[in-house]
């Protein structure tokens, strides 16, 4: 019913009970945000990277963000400066991470294929491949009869390059084609790829550490 990384009873990403830092939620906000049609819900500051490192009356330091006290957490102080909502008082990580959940919402609502489109794992199928590690790697298809998404999450702190099975049962469940030369563009980079969508060799893709690639195709 509804997708989320935070709320008020979870300790934060970026809190030291967690992952110490904002980033160390990208690859699973990217899989928790695009796997599903359900609403995905983005707890205040969490696209800054509140830690909730504060000593903030009834709860105390202990990685949440309080609903009890007359408080409010650093960053939002900080984001939401003189009466409006901008980014000078923000870190430069700030500024990156914020702009990371931006262009991952906006596919969230602009691509059909996310919002009303179909979901076929590649798990599966991709542990058999030399290069992917299933405790690290995460992918998924999504499509709808126009598009069709390649999701890869790189849970790992390295990037990595790999290659993604897609079998020919995805083909047949998504109404998939095959195609040589296929211009694949990545929805959260904006750079282009091309390579050979087959059942039959995989789908060599560059994937950023802690974070991972969204792969639209015309289907």
């Amino acid at each position: 019913m509804l997708h989320f990384m935070e709320n008020h009873d979870e300790q934060r990403i970026a809190s030291d009970f967690f992952a110490r830092d904002g980033s160390g939620g990208r690859a699973p906000m990217i899989v928790s945000a695009l796997m599903d049609n359900c609403p995905v819900m983005i707890y205040a500051g969490q696209e800054v990277g509140e830690s909730a490192m504060d000593v903030e009356g009834f709860s105390g330091r202990d990685g949440r963000t309080s609903i009890f006290d007359y408080w409010a957490p650093d960053t939002l102080r900080r984001l939401y400066n003189r009466g409006k909502w901008d980014n000078e008082l923000l870190t430069s990580d700030e500024k990156e991470l914020k702009e990371f959940y931006t262009i991952l919402l906006n596919i969230c609502g602009k691509e059909k294929a996310i919002c009303k489109g179909q979901f076929f794992d590649l798990i599966y199928v991709n542990p058999m491949s030399p290069d992917f590690n299933p405790h690290n790697h995460y992918a998924f298809l999504r499509s709808d009869n126009e598009t069709a998404i390649l999701v890869v999450a790189n849970f790992g702190d390295k990037p990595t390059r790999s290659g993604i099975v897609i079998p020919a049962h995805a083909f047949d469940y998504m109404g998939l084609k095959e195609k040589k030369d296929c211009i694949f563009t990545d929805l959260l980079s904006g750079q282009t790829i091309t390579a050979d969508l087959s059942a039959d060799r995989p789908v060599r893709v560059q994937i950023p550490a802690l974070s991972g690639v969204v792969l639209k195709w015309i289907i």
